[in-house]
Parts: C-alpha cells; sequence; structure tokens
C-alpha cells in the first residue's frame, strides 16, 4: 500500500491505541513479543509514539488481541471521499448530504475506528455534531486532543476548527477565537480557512468587537461567494448588516439588504433567516423615522422576543400610540426574573418610568451600574444612547442639573472605553 493514502504519523496514533487495547485486556508486552517474535523494546516504541511502526507489524500486533486493521487501499480511498463528503455538507449547511455521508461513515465505523482514518472520522464526526447542536462526546473529545502531536497539516486546520467550534457553541467566544485564529496562516481560500473566517465574525460579534466581525465578515462572504454556498454567505451578509446597524451606519445596512432580497426565496424553510431579515428592515425603518413602515414589517414577524416586544413597543410610542406602548413595555417587563440584565428588559423598565413619570431613581443606578460594569451591556449604539437619554430626561424633568452633568460624565467615559475596546481589537 502506498504511504500518500495516509501521513505516517497516523500510524503512531494505531501504535497508542494498541497499547490501550492490550492494557484493557491485560496483556504484557513482554508476553506479546515472546508469542509473536517481535523484540518488546520495538512493541514499547510503538506503543509510546516514539517510531513509525511498520504497517505489517502493526496488523500482527492487532491481530493478537484479536482486532484487524483495516489498511485496504480501495477502502480507504472510498472512506476519504466519505468524509470530505461530509465535510462539504457541513460546509454547504446540506442537511440531506449531511445525513446521506454521516450514514455511509456509520455503517464503516467500526473498521474506521482500526484503520488508519480513526481520527480523521473522529474529527468529523464531532464538527457534525456541533452543527447539529449535540453534545460531543467527551472520551472522543480527549482522543482527538491526545493525538494533537500527530496531525498532519490539514487534519491541524480541521483540528483547530472543531476546538473552535466546541467552544464557541459552549459560548467560550475567547477560547474560540484563538483556536479559529491559527487557521488563518493557511494560503488560499480553502473550506476549512473560509469556515474558520466566517466563525471568527460571529465569536467576534459575540465579543462585542463590531470592527473585528466586519472585517472576517467581509472576508469571508467574499470566498463564499466564490464557493456558491448561498446559505452562509446569506448569514453572514445578515451579520454584516446587523454590525452596520449597531454602528448607526443605517444606508449601508440597508444597501446589504437590498442586496439579499433575491436570496431569501431560497430561505423561505428558514423562519430564523427571515425573522433576522425582517427586524434589521424593521429597525432601518424605524431610524429613517418611517414608524408607519417600521410597524407594517414587525407585524409580520411570527416569533416573539423580549427583542422583538420592545422595538415594536418603541416604534408605537413614537407613533404617539403610549397606551399601548406601555402594554407592551410592560410585557417585556415581565422577563425580569429570568432576564434580570437583559438589555431590553432594562430599557423597557426606563420607558415605562419615562412614560408614567414614576420616578424610579432606584431603577436608574441599577441601569447605571449595569451599563458601567458592562459598556458593551447595549451594542447596538442607537440602544446604548437611548439609555442615556432616558436617564437624563428623568433628571432634567426634576431639575436635578447636577445629576445631568454627572450622568452625562459617566456616558462620555463609558463611550471612551467602549471605542478602546474596539481599537485594542483591530
Amino acid at each position: 500500500m502506498q504511504e500518500t493514502l495516509y501521513h505516517k504519523d497516523s500510524l503512531k496514533i494505531l501504535g497508542k491505541l494498541f497499547k490501550r487495547y492490550r492494557e484493557d485486556n491485560g496483556y504484557s508486552v513482554r508476553g506479546i513479543a515472546r508469542s509473536h517474535n517481535i523484540a518488546h523494546t520495538v512493541i514499547s516504541q510503538i506503543e509510546n509514539a516514539k517510531i513509525h511502526p511498520n504497517v505489517e507489524t502493526l496488523k500482527i500486533l492487532f491481530s493478537a488481541l484479536d482486532q484487524t486493521l483495516y489498511m485496504d487501499e480501495v477502502f480507504l480511498n472510498v472512506q476519504r471521499e466519505n468524509l470530505e463528503g461530509l465535510y462539504d455538507a457541513i460546509y454547504y449547511l446540506d442537511d440531506d448530504q449531511r445525513n446521506h455521508y454521516r450514514q455511509l461513515i456509520e455503517a464503516d465505523y467500526d473498521k474506521l475506528m482500526h484503520s488508519v482514518l480513526r481520527i480523521d472520522t473522529l474529527m468529523i464526526l464531532c464538527l457534525d455534531t456541533l452543527i447539529a447542536k449535540e453534545s460531543l462526546q467527551k472520551e472522543h473529545l480527549s482522543e482527538i486532543k491526545e493525538a494533537y502531536h500527530y496531525l498532519c497539516k490539514e487534519q491541524l486546520e480541521t483540528y483547530n476548527l472543531l476546538m473552535g467550534l466546541n467552544d464557541f457553541y459552549t459560548h467560550n467566544y475567547s477560547k474560540a477565537v484563538k483556536h479559529l485564529f491559527k487557521n488563518l496562516e493557511s494560503i488560499g481560500e480553502g473550506k476549512r480557512y473560509v469556515l474558520s473566517l466566517y466563525y471568527l465574525a460571529f465569536a467576534s460579534h459575540k465579543l462585542f468587537r463590531n470592527y473585528l466581525s466586519f472585517q472576517y465578515a467581509d472576508k469571508a462572504t467574499k470566498f463564499l461567494s466564490r464557493h456558491n454556498n448561498l446559505r452562509r454567505k446569506l448569514e453572514i451578509d445578515l451579520l454584516k448588516a446587523q454590525k452596520q446597524i449597531d454602528n448607526a451606519s443605517y444606508d449601508d445596512a440597508n444597501s446589504i439588504l437590498m442586496n439579499l432580497e433575491n436570496s431569501l426565496h431560497y430561505h423561505e424553510n428558514q423562519p430564523r433567516t427571515m425573522q433576522r431579515f425582517k427586524t434589521f428592515k424593521t429597525y432601518i425603518a424605524y431610524s429613517s423615522a418611517r414608524y408607519e413602515e417600521a410597524l407594517r414589517i414587525i407585524d409580520t414577524i411570527e416569533r416573539k422576543s423580549p427583542m422583538y416586544i420592545f422595538l415594536k413597543a418603541l416604534i408605537l410610542h413614537r407613533l404617539e400610540r403610549d397606551q399601548e406602548a406601555l402594554a407592551l413595555f410592560r410585557e417585556v417587563e415581565m422577563y425580569e426574573d429570568d432576564m434580570p440584565n437583559n438589555q431590553f428588559v432594562l430599557l423597557a423598565r426606563l420607558m415605562i418610568n419615562n412614560i408614567t413619570d414614576e420616578g424610579d431613581e432606584a431603577l436608574i443606578n441599577k441601569t447605571i451600574e449595569t451599563i458601567t460594569a458592562n459598556p458593551y451591556r447595549f451594542i447596538t449604539i442607537h440602544l446604548y444612547y437611548l439609555a442615556f437619554d432616558l436617564i437624563i430626561a428623568y433628571y432634567k424633568k426634576r431639575k436635578y442639573y447636577k445629576k445631568v452633568m454627572e450622568i452625562t460624565e459617566i456616558m462620555l467615559s463609558v463611550s471612551k472605553k467602549r471605542d478602546i475596546h474596539e481599537t485594542n481589537h483591530m
């Protein structure tokens, strides 16, 4: 068999697997060495990945434990195609193809676990599990981590992507960025490189790094266009639109959304995508003071959330329909027990305070504490300034001008922290 079909360090991984099987079955190194006329020092070196073992020697060792190694060239070629087919299906978010290739791989799973494709198989199946938003098996992840030092360049790219996605889906965004960034050292536009860019954009968004998020998204969308990856391109373009809205660049956001109109009919079965699109259109119409249009759009959104309810209430408030607005703001307030520091809950309570003139200074103090503790709480710049506007309006109405100056200074200080945070990560 030609070694070009696999990376030779994959044989070291099989040597370590043999050691695990041998210990689990209670065999000694010297006992197997005597029975099969192989020097015990050679077996020890194979088990501890000190040498690249000979394929025939490995087969003998595994057969000593009643295990078979599958090293047939035809088998490995077919399985490589299946593994790459599954990766392509993950890349293109093609659920039918994902299920197809996963079934093919699982049908030969036991053989793959006793071949040089063992780690490749575990990594691609773990990636597929993460994309399906399911939990990984800890023993698989542990084995993959143990194999780190024996991975070739392409395997390392898959490893970095896998670890990055595992951190991303467990909300450890800083670690996700560190793993995914390693793949940016690659040259070209391979799918693992592009998918790393894709998730870097979303991880940076979660870390409130608007500039970086947009840059990664902008770079990813060019490659996704070349690869005709419409589903992921739509998601990344929606993120770009969101970044423009977050930074109050409404014309740029609207331009992105207008270019997406033609793509949306391919995603009629993606309600979350349509919801995000309509929400952004609503926000742009609202920011342009086209309140009636904003209300028409938001009323077509089926899914209800604190963000949706708050935005509709804000539109009604601008239309001077304060009783309807107040009822919705109170509906958002009901989420407080489950989401006490949610930005929309805090803003809804401030709006209630403003409309009813209830004079809840404890709420004002809590909001200021929340914002100063986390300057990125309101990632959308309009909502950030809305919070301060409502607080300043509260004190102006009561002619507490000293407090107005104090709150203004806090706002400037927090704004500076936000700017420093952003520029430090460019």
